[in-house]
């Protein structure tokens, strides 16, 4: 059984095997963590939806203010980087 498949059954309430879940490390914590964090997403790749590594610094830098899109359309306004 596939990821897609899993949470296509899941969006219809059809028994999928697995519930279909992914956790994703925010901005802040990889300003925070760092390094630290990559010994955890090589441990539990299913559950982390970012498969490469962030860079501290650019986020360290990013603006404390900006907006991203999402793939729905959808505006975020972020306040801190984070």
């Amino acid at each position: 059984m596939s990821i897609i498949t899993d949470r296509i059954k899941a969006m219809r309430y059809d028994y999928p095997e697995y519930i279909p879940v992914s956790i994703e490390v925010t901005a802040a914590c990889w300003i925070k963590y760092g390094e630290k964090l990559h010994p955890i997403l090589d441990r539990h790749p299913w559950f982390f939806c970012e498969r490469s590594y962030k860079d501290y610094e650019a986020l360290r830098l990013r603006p404390m203010h900006y907006e991203r899109t999402d793939a729905w359309g959808c505006v975020w306004k972020h306040a801190l980087a984070g």
